[in-house]
Formats: structure tokens, sequence, C-alpha cells
């Protein structure tokens, strides 16, 4: 049957071109089955979002079958109508430009209510109501390529849509009345119109009785389904396990304290639950990847610790599944290894989010984006034993707000309570496009996301590639200065240096001295730098010496990093351009230097010329290594 959509679509003035956060907007409903003449409420919502400006979406649904008959906005915010025209006889108004009211308003959003439709059943039949063209922007303005100013998109996801039975006044089924699921319910025989059953299951707020609902029906599925059938049924059966496995949480009170925690038998019956979907699955050759970690979401988690009971931790040992904490804004996920060290303890985890003051030092500023002060606690016979290392690494993510921040300066830190100062974290994996930090830790104390600014008083006359690949190498504690406000940009680089800040860049830890070289002493500030590039093979020196002490000439330079840049991505067809200098490029460093071409490392010192035996300055080794981590981190 043909059938005509109504959209109804919000949308902003501008249309950017870049991101900042991401959001997955979905939609849920009052009822899954309503009757001819009755009326429903479809709310749409953000989930895990940060300043959302304004937002656009578009409600599909069919005409024929639903009428929309009214709309209500957010209190946070509005739209442009001059009056809401839905208590009149003409159409539903189909476009809703909407923007935030508060405009400082930033601050993470784990729900965002966005607005509220009520439609009205027309006929009979089965029919979804969904999203689609989803564009979002926040505040955050940044210069376009035409030299304007635009508000930065947020990426945006739809969740699933809805699916609406439209009956008349008789059963739904037609039959004995049973829900969807129970035994005697036609739902249950999965032929492909029966898939609208399945989703009905799977739109449940109750998990554990979507979950007994949902192994009834694998148990009846007959195994002729067209293979694209059977892969969409894996994929929701799989999206509901990992669902399955969120638990709920809840307060109590403990010694005077409250706490978070969860219901232990929730927890094994949710388990249960999960491995009875399995089995059945598998019976049917559903072969579904289940998530090995439970998961609850704090949200109150700067108030309340939340606590892990001894009984809940073996109900998680002897299912082998670790423990994923969401707060708003960081995410802890704990191997269980880590938490579970015997059978009467319980643990207690701390995630509180601190306010940090601008801190300058050695004419250096760090400036928080967030910081949080992170502990866990065994509760044994004897008290309280706070964990001061792990065992196996707990996988952290910080979210942070921009607050006008510059992300090419941002760095993932950790309070060093003995210095009292902040230290960088090299490993920390930044997501700009989501705006995390996520790094390996194997103890916890206060991390923090910080922009980092280093001044130095002799980049004045720096040209301007330079001293911005500076500013930002600097933020990456990649380079520094000769000492602390002078850079020093037009002194030569020697080999040594070159070396720690290869090293750097491609994040290889320092490794032991081994005395391969006579001329690297065990202790220097670069030998471990030395040592880690030459375990690496990047390094060869003659045999006996590096000459860290030797200045590096523009081919020993490219050669090295060539040879680094092998070890993380394939290398490219070296440049047929040559420089008008190419006789004067040794042959063992041709193809290293034309290769560093076509990915754009350099493009010379002008007048087409590489000068490979010339010696390489401080700011133009800054330039080359930033274009370097530019391609590694796209």
């Amino acid at each position: 049957m043909l059938s005509a959509m109504c959209c109804i679509i919000l949308s902003v003035l501008l249309v950017p071109v870049t991101y900042a956060n991401s959001a997955t907007a979905t939609l849920s409903s009052s009822v899954t089955t309503l009757k001819v003449g009755e009326s429903m409420t479809v709310q749409v919502s953000l989930q895990d979002v940060a300043d959302v400006y304004g937002i656009q979406f578009e409600l599909a649904f069919d005409s024929n079958m639903l009428k929309l008959i009214s709309k209500k906005v957010s209190a946070g915010y509005s739209d442009f109508r001059d009056k809401d025209t839905s208590d009149s006889d003409a159409p539903m108004p189909t476009l809703y430009p909407m923007t935030r009211v508060n405009m400082g308003d930033k601050g993470f959003k784990r729900h965002l209510h966005l607005a509220e439709f009520t439609l009205e059943a027309q006929e009979e039949g089965s029919t979804t109501i969904g999203l689609s063209q989803l564009k979002a922007v926040s505040t955050e303005t940044f210069v376009n390529d035409s030299g304007r100013n635009d508000l930065r998109v947020i990426p945006m996801e739809s969740g699933a849509p809805i699916q609406i039975t439209l009956v008349s006044n008789g059963n739904p089924s037609g039959g004995s009345g049973n829900p969807v699921g129970e035994q005697g319910s036609s739902a249950l025989k999965p032929e492909s119109s029966s898939l609208e059953a399945l989703k009905e299951i799977l739109n449940q707020l109750d998990a554990l009785k979507a979950a007994k609902q949902l192994t009834s029906w694998i148990e009846a599925l007959e195994t002729q389904l067209t293979s694209s059938q059977m892969e969409e049924i894996k994929q929701m059966v799989t999206h509901s396990m990992n669902r399955f496995l969120d638990i709920p949480v809840h307060t109590t009170v403990k010694n005077q304290q409250t706490l978070l925690t969860i219901d232990t038998d929730t927890l094994k019956s949710s388990i249960q639950s999960v491995l009875l979907l399995q089995s059945a699955a598998s019976k049917k050759d559903l072969h579904i990847e289940v998530q090995t970690f439970i998961q609850m979401t704090l949200k109150d988690s700067d108030q309340h610790p939340f606590l892990l009971t001894a009984e809940a931790l073996q109900v998680l040992a002897d299912a082998k599944l670790d423990v994923k904490l969401k707060s708003s804004g960081a995410v802890l996920l704990f191997p269980l290894k880590t938490l579970h060290k015997d059978k009467s303890s319980d643990i207690l985890t701390t995630i509180i989010r601190k306010d940090a003051e601008d801190k300058t030092q050695n004419s250096a500023t760090y400036r928080p984006a967030v910081v949080y002060e992170l502990k866990v606690e065994r509760i044994g016979t004897d008290g309280k034993e706070v964990i001061s290392t792990f065992e196996e690494k707990v996988v952290l993510t910080i979210a942070y707000e921009t607050k006008g921040l510059n992300k090419e300066k941002l760095g993932m830190y950790y309070l060093n309570e003995e210095k009292g100062e902040w230290e960088f974290l090299r490993d920390g994996r930044h997501d700009s496009l989501q705006n995390t930090f996520t790094m390996d830790v194997l103890h916890f104390s206060q991390y923090a996301v910080i922009e980092f600014s280093k001044d130095y008083a002799d980049l004045s006359d720096t040209y301007a590639e330079a001293a911005h690949a500076i500013d930002v190498l600097s933020a990456r504690h990649v380079v520094q200065g000769m000492g602390d406000i002078h850079y020093v940009p037009s002194k030569s680089m020697t080999r040594a240096e070159f070396t720690t800040m290869l090293a750097k860049v491609f994040r290889w830890k320092e490794a032991a001295h081994t005395n391969v070289f006579t001329d690297v002493p065990k202790g220097g500030w670069y030998t471990g730098y030395v040592e880690a590039a030459l375990k690496a093979g990047v390094v060869q020196g003659d045999g006996e010496k590096f000459a860290p002490d030797e200045q590096i000439t523009r081919e020993q330079m490219l050669t090295m990093l060539m040879r680094a840049y092998a070890k993380v991505e394939a290398l490219p067809e070296a440049s047929s351009e040559t420089f008008a200098d190419d006789l004067q490029i040794s042959d063992w460093a041709k193809s290293s230097i034309y290769q560093a071409k076509t990915l754009g490392f350099i493009s010379g010192v002008g007048n087409n010329l590489v000068a490979p035996v010339q010696d390489t300055t401080r700011a133009d080794m800054a330039v080359l290594m930033f274009n370097l981590l530019k391609r590694l981190e796209p």
C-alpha cells in the first residue's frame, strides 16, 4: 500500500561541517498496541550528550494510519513559531526550528528530553514511527574555510523505530488475549510477520519479563527463515542480551552512609536470563556474541559511593563477568580480578567530579577541562583498605566539555600527590569527535583532561607554521625548551634530541640500557629513548657508536622517521617529483625523502630544495613532527 509519510523537521539555521560531542536520539511511546480512535504519546530524547544548542530530526510515520494531533516542546527549548496550531482544523505544521533557551546549560546530560507528540490511530494494521535526518549543533564555534564563524555539528545516531499495532475494539491478536510471548499466544510463531512481535518484546521496559518472552520466542523459532531475517533476529537478540546486563542501581543506607548499589537477586536473574537466551539461540544456530561485563549507570556518583557486595562479586566471579561503571562523564571498566579477592569483602568505589583552578608553573599554564577523583576500597572484617594498585589494568574513559579550550593542546594527566603536580599521561587516547580520553590505569588518583600552554620568550621572529607546531608539541610534551622561557628555535638538533622526540611521538616506552652503543651512557636523559628506538629497529649508528651529540642532517632525520613510520603504516610510493638538489641526496636516503614528500611531511626549504646534508633546526623539526602527529592522529 502506498502511503504518505508525515515529517516533522526541527532545524537550525547553520549547518556546520566539523564535529563536537555525539549523541543517540531515541523514541519512546506510551503503548505498543492502540485501538483505532485512541491516541498515544511519543517522546523524543537524546542520550549521553552535552551542549545541544540546536536540534533537527524527522519523525516519520504513515499518515493513513496515524494522525498527529499535538506536540509539546521541552521547557528547555523553544521553536520559532508564533503560536501552536494543534487545536485548529489545519494540519499540524511540519517545521519546528528548536534552540536551547539557556545558552549556558552546556553540561553533560545522561537523558535529555526534547519534545512530546500525540498521535491518533486512524485504521487497523502494523506501522512504525522512526527518526531520520538527524542534525544537531553545539554552541562551540570555529572559523570555516570561507572565513566565517560556524557552529560545530554534534554527530547523531538514531535509536530503533517504535513498532505500533493498531487494532479495532477487539483483541489485538484476535485470540485469547494472552500477552505476547506467553504460552498460547499466536505471536510466538516466528514467521516473517512475527518479527513485529519480536520487536514488541524488545520494546518492553521490564528487561527480565522481556528476557523470558524472548527465550520463548527463540525456542519456537522456525529455521526456514531467510539469511537476512536470521541476521536481523541475531542483531536484535544480541542488543537485548547486552541490555539485560545493564543492571539497575538503587540507594541503600549502610552504617549511616547513603550508598548506590545493585540488588543481588536482580543480578542473578539477569545473568540467568542471558544464559537461557544464549542456550536457546545456539540451538537455533544463532551464535550470539555477548558483552563480557555487567554495566551500572551511576547518576549520583558525586554524592554517593557505589557498593558491590561480596555476594554480588561472587555471582560475577561464577559468571566470569567484569564490571563497568558509568557516571556522568567518567567510565570505569574493571577486570573482576582487580576487585574480587575473597568471598567476604565488599568493594566501595568513589567517583567524584572536582572543581580545579588553572595552575601556572615554570612559565606553563595548566587549565583543567575536567577533573575526577577516583578511589576503590575493600571493606572486610578488619575495616576499609584502599586498593592502591591493581593487578590488571582498569580502562578509564573521561568525557570533557570544550569550554573554548584548544583540543590540539589537551592531554590526560594524573595528580602526583607526593609532588602536588599534574603529570602528563602519554598513553591517553584522545577521541576528538567524542570529546573523550581513554587510558589503561593501574592505580587511582585524581585524573584530568587539561589544556597545557607554554610561553617561550624567543618565538616572536619564528615563522607562524613553526610557532604553532611548537605550541602544540609543547602541550603534547614532545618538545621542551632550553630552560623555562627559551625554546631556541634556530639551534641545530642533535641525534639524541631527535630520537627522544621521535620516541615520544610514537609513544615508545623507555627501554633498559643495553650497552650496544658505547657512547650512550647508563642513566642519560636520552638513554631510554635511544634504547627504545634501537629495539624498534629505527636507529643503527655505526655499529659501535650512536653519536648522540652530533647534529643530525635532514636526510638522516627523514630516514629514521620513515623507518619508524613503516612500523605502524604501509609506506607509500616515492614521489616522482624530484628536488632540484636531488644529486646531493645519499642513495640510502632517497626513498625515505621522497616517501616523506608523498605523505606531506616535507615540502623542501624553498626553491624546490630539500638540503639533505644541512643540519635541522629545532623550529623545522617541530614542523616535521607536527605533520607526523597529524598523520598518526587524524
